[in-house]
């Protein structure tokens, strides 16, 4: 896939094998590199809108997945979350070329996340294909950026996504907090009745 609205193949040949029948192949002009989920913005080359009020869950995925993904690209995915929603984000594939930290001076590929339109501190860059793990917005604006140079490619990501309201039961760190009480509880109440029985024995 080209990066930009051009690209030249060059077909060269020679007479070392006569029997060679060369090539057919077929070809398609998209837009947004052909990404086809969630809402292209026109007025940029690569921007897609995820919105709770169209779908509340859904899958995005690198230009061209799964093949190699174009280089010196943008693209930037924006989740829009309704009133008092946050958006979580977990990858099914993960190959974006790079190597830690995935900075510039690296020339690495990477992919970014903010709760802002601008870099967001809170959160490292990924590539390689240590995947990042599960991934949650602090509110109802999030931003997934794929970046990539000219150097090198790779196939990408797939990802799943889903807006959800901050007290869903199947949200992680709810069902965490959930989890950490039991072991708090069970002593006390496994000690309450030890000592009960104790002292019932002394009794009798």
């Amino acid at each position: 896939m080209s990066n930009d609205n051009w690209m030249q193949l060059v077909f060269k040949g020679d007479r070392t094998n006569e029997q060679a029948k060369g090539f057919r192949a077929l070809y398609r002009f998209v837009r947004h590199f052909g990404i086809t989920n969630g809402l292209p913005l026109s007025t940029e080359q690569c921007t897609i809108e995820m919105r709770s009020g169209v779908n509340s869950n859904g899958t995005i995925m690198a230009p061209n997945f799964p093949g190699l993904y174009p280089r010196t690209s943008t693209c930037n995915y924006l989740f829009y979350g309704k009133p008092g929603e946050v958006v979580r984000i977990s990858f099914l594939y993960f190959d974006v070329e790079g190597v830690y930290p995935c900075s510039d001076d690296t020339q690495s590929d990477y992919v970014e996340f903010s709760n802002f339109r601008i870099r967001d501190r809170k959160f490292q860059r990924y590539c390689g294909r240590n995947k990042p793990t599960e991934v949650i917005s602090d509110g109802v604006f999030f931003r997934l950026t794929f970046q990539t140079n000219d150097v090198y490619d790779a196939t990408g990501f797939e990802a799943y996504y889903q807006f959800r309201t901050p007290h869903d039961p199947m949200m992680p760190d709810q069902r965490d907090r959930s989890q950490a009480a039991i072991p708090e509880f069970l002593p006390c109440l496994v000690l309450t009745s030890l000592v009960g029985w104790l002292l019932r024995s002394a009794l009798n």
